[in-house]
């Protein structure tokens, strides 16, 4: 839940995101005050993919055969 909120909180990332997280974040005695999911797959589905992205993007290319000299 701390990092749904804190999704929900950083301008860093896009506001769908954001609001996917606020939705997946707000609970069940509050759904009628402030946005409530009706599909928390498809919310959850939508963060994932987003961070899966970020993940891929920052992670280190693995070093091409070519380039490994026999010991």
């Amino acid at each position: 839940m701390a990092q749904l909120r804190q999704i929900q909180q950083d301008a860093s990332f896009p506001l769908p995101i954001r609001q996917a997280a606020e939705r997946l974040h707000t609970p069940v005695t509050r759904r009628d005050l402030a946005p409530f999911t009706t599909n928390p797959v498809a919310d959850a589905q939508l963060i994932i993919r987003h961070l899966s992205t970020l993940t891929s993007e920052t992670a280190p290319k693995p070093t091409p055969a070519s380039a490994i000299s026999d010991c």
